[in-house]
Protein backbone atom coordinates (compact mmCIF):
# COMPACT_ATOMS: atom_id res chain seq x y z
CA UNK A 1 0.00 0.00 0.00
CA UNK A 2 1.28 2.99 -0.85
CA UNK A 3 0.88 6.60 0.99
CA UNK A 4 -0.65 9.47 -1.46
CA UNK A 5 -0.86 12.91 -0.88
CA UNK A 6 -3.79 14.45 -3.10
CA UNK A 7 -3.68 18.53 -2.75
CA UNK A 8 -6.58 20.25 -4.79
CA UNK A 9 -8.83 23.05 -3.83
CA UNK A 10 -11.64 21.49 -5.20
CA UNK A 11 -14.02 19.03 -3.03
CA UNK A 12 -15.13 17.54 -6.28
CA UNK A 13 -11.60 16.42 -7.24
CA UNK A 14 -10.34 15.68 -3.69
CA UNK A 15 -13.54 13.29 -3.08
CA UNK A 16 -13.75 11.67 -6.41
CA UNK A 17 -9.62 10.99 -6.17
CA UNK A 18 -9.86 10.05 -2.75
CA UNK A 19 -12.42 7.54 -3.34
CA UNK A 20 -10.20 6.18 -6.89
CA UNK A 21 -7.12 5.78 -5.13
CA UNK A 22 -8.66 4.03 -1.86
CA UNK A 23 -10.72 1.26 -4.29
CA UNK A 24 -6.95 0.98 -5.68
CA UNK A 25 -5.34 0.04 -2.48
CA UNK A 26 -3.98 3.40 -1.38
CA UNK A 27 -3.53 5.21 2.02
CA UNK A 28 -4.73 8.27 0.72
CA UNK A 29 -4.21 12.24 2.35
CA UNK A 30 -6.03 14.80 1.51
CA UNK A 31 -5.29 18.74 1.68
CA UNK A 32 -7.03 21.92 0.41
CA UNK A 33 -4.38 24.60 -0.42
CA UNK A 34 -0.34 24.71 -0.84
CA UNK A 35 -0.31 25.43 2.91
CA UNK A 36 -2.15 22.30 3.61
CA UNK A 37 0.25 20.10 1.43
CA UNK A 38 3.54 21.72 2.19
CA UNK A 39 2.90 20.99 6.19
CA UNK A 40 1.80 17.16 5.09
CA UNK A 41 5.14 16.58 2.70
CA UNK A 42 7.24 18.04 6.05
CA UNK A 43 5.60 15.99 8.77
CA UNK A 44 4.74 12.47 7.35
CA UNK A 45 6.53 10.40 4.59
CA UNK A 46 4.86 9.81 1.31
CA UNK A 47 5.53 7.63 -1.71
CA UNK A 48 3.54 10.15 -4.18
CA UNK A 49 1.94 13.61 -4.06
CA UNK A 50 -0.20 14.73 -6.63
CA UNK A 51 -0.20 18.70 -6.66
CA UNK A 52 -2.81 20.83 -8.27
CA UNK A 53 -0.63 23.90 -9.25
CA UNK A 54 -3.51 26.60 -9.27
CA UNK A 55 -4.17 26.63 -5.43
CA UNK A 56 -5.21 29.14 -2.63
CA UNK A 57 -1.86 30.87 0.00
CA UNK A 58 0.67 28.51 -2.26
CA UNK A 59 1.11 26.79 -5.48
CA UNK A 60 1.77 23.44 -6.79
CA UNK A 61 5.08 25.43 -7.85
CA UNK A 62 5.83 26.69 -4.51
CA UNK A 63 5.07 24.08 -2.89
CA UNK A 64 7.62 21.91 -4.91
CA UNK A 65 10.32 24.55 -5.18
CA UNK A 66 9.86 25.23 -0.91
CA UNK A 67 10.89 21.58 -0.39
CA UNK A 68 13.60 21.62 -3.10
CA UNK A 69 15.01 24.34 -1.32
CA UNK A 70 14.45 22.78 2.41
CA UNK A 71 15.42 19.76 1.79
CA UNK A 72 17.68 19.55 -0.99
CA UNK A 73 15.35 16.78 -2.67
CA UNK A 74 11.96 16.11 -3.38
CA UNK A 75 10.51 13.13 -0.43
CA UNK A 76 8.94 11.49 -2.57
CA UNK A 77 7.29 11.54 -6.07
CA UNK A 78 5.11 14.12 -7.87
CA UNK A 79 2.62 14.46 -10.36
CA UNK A 80 1.24 17.68 -10.79
CA UNK A 81 -2.99 17.41 -11.84
CA UNK A 82 -4.28 20.67 -13.08
CA UNK A 83 -5.92 23.03 -16.13
CA UNK A 84 -2.85 24.85 -16.52
CA UNK A 85 -2.30 22.93 -19.72
CA UNK A 86 0.59 25.08 -21.38
CA UNK A 87 4.04 23.99 -22.38
CA UNK A 88 5.53 26.20 -20.27
CA UNK A 89 3.60 25.22 -17.29
CA UNK A 90 4.70 21.12 -18.15
CA UNK A 91 8.25 22.40 -18.72
CA UNK A 92 8.55 24.13 -15.60
CA UNK A 93 6.85 21.39 -13.64
CA UNK A 94 8.95 18.48 -14.90
CA UNK A 95 12.07 21.08 -14.80
CA UNK A 96 11.18 20.77 -11.00
CA UNK A 97 11.44 17.05 -10.76
CA UNK A 98 7.59 16.18 -11.21
CA UNK A 99 7.29 12.77 -12.46
CA UNK A 100 4.31 13.55 -14.43
CA UNK A 101 2.15 16.35 -15.86
CA UNK A 102 -1.57 15.58 -16.15
CA UNK A 103 -3.91 17.78 -17.57
CA UNK A 104 -7.69 18.70 -16.71
CA UNK A 105 -10.25 16.98 -17.30
CA UNK A 106 -8.51 13.58 -16.75
CA UNK A 107 -9.10 9.67 -16.94
CA UNK A 108 -9.53 8.70 -13.22
CA UNK A 109 -8.55 4.79 -14.85
CA UNK A 110 -5.93 6.29 -16.45
CA UNK A 111 -4.64 8.77 -13.77
CA UNK A 112 -4.86 5.40 -11.16
CA UNK A 113 -2.95 2.91 -13.80
CA UNK A 114 0.17 6.15 -13.62
CA UNK A 115 -0.02 6.43 -9.56
CA UNK A 116 0.36 2.86 -9.71
CA UNK A 117 2.97 2.65 -11.73
CA UNK A 118 4.98 5.15 -10.51
CA UNK A 119 4.76 3.92 -6.73
CA UNK A 120 5.02 0.31 -7.02
CA UNK A 121 8.97 -0.90 -6.58
CA UNK A 122 11.68 -1.78 -9.21
CA UNK A 123 12.33 -4.64 -9.79
CA UNK A 124 15.17 -3.90 -8.15
CA UNK A 125 13.57 -2.81 -5.41
CA UNK A 126 11.43 -5.72 -4.85
CA UNK A 127 14.47 -8.16 -4.99
CA UNK A 128 16.17 -6.59 -1.96
CA UNK A 129 13.29 -6.57 0.34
Amino acid sequence: MSRILIADDEPYILRSLDFALYHAGHQVTTARDGREALEALRNAPFDLALLDIIMPHLDGFAVVETLRQELGHLPCAIVFLTAKGMDEDQQRGLALGASAFVTKPYSPIALTRLINDLTQPTSVEAQSS
